[in-house]
């Protein structure tokens, strides 16, 4: 994603070698069909340039590509099998907080994270969303709820791990806090697409989801 402009980037293996224009061929035709049905307009194929300063180099860097595929693949799961009942902005905002909590060592690290932040000018979210993503915050960390379909039951706990192999892999000269809210901008838009206020609604709803843990969890441990 880039932040100054309204684009996606999605980041793909080198084509280089003898499968490269089968690979090519496949990544047109996938483009093609995105055009067609509206999900895309313009596709252009660049090439892709690591982020070094942002997520750290080397060991951290491919750490913190592992933690992109790891929520690519909860997205795809969450958007093909949707937890029954539970709305879809309940679902990034527990991701949200999930993310938090895996990448900053805890719940109460992540509560502490998400009630700190200032959000500007959220979207309003309806009230009946905001109860059911409250309540079922209070029972702890997101990916253990029952409430979860298996298979992304599973892909938040591989996320999960991937995060904290990333957190132990970054240098420390590096503000977590600043790679935590790219973690979760850029989890945003695999979930959900480009779009910042419903973004920072989200993030308000994993504020709401962040206090109500604390609240019933004041004398508990993380």
């Amino acid at each position: 994603m880039k932040p100054q402009l309204p684009q996606l980037a999605v980041e793909l293996p080198r084509v280089r070698g003898p499968n490269h224009p089968t690979r090519a061929t496949a990544l047109s035709a996938w483009a093609a069909t995105l055009a067609r049905t509206g999900a895309a307009g313009q596709v252009a194929f660049d090439t892709y340039f690591p982020e070094a300063g942002r997520y750290g180099a080397d060991a951290a860097l491919a750490a913190a590509e592992a933690v992109f595929c790891a929520d690519t693949t909860a997205a795809i799961i969450s958007l093909r099998q949707p937890p029954a009942g539970l709305h879809r902005d309940t679902v990034v905002a527990l991701s949200m907080l999930d993310i938090a909590a895996a990448f900053l060592g805890g719940m109460r690290p992540a509560a502490d994270y998400l009630t700190a932040r200032v959000i500007a000018k959220p979207q309003t979210i309806d009230h009946r969303i905001v109860g059911e993503t409250t309540r079922l915050a209070r029972h702890g960390v997101p990916r253990d709820l029952p409430h979860l379909l298996g298979d992304l039951a599973d892909a938040w706990a591989a996320r999960a791990k991937a995060l904290i192999v990333y957190r132990a892999a970054l240098p420390g000269q590096m503000d977590t806090v600043t790679v935590a809210g790219s973690l979760l901008h850029l989890s945003y838009n695999r979930h959900r697409g480009i779009n910042r206020d419903h973004e920072a609604a989200c993030l308000r709803l994993a504020r709401g989801a962040a206090l109500a843990w604390r609240t019933s969890h004041q004398a508990a441990p993380a």
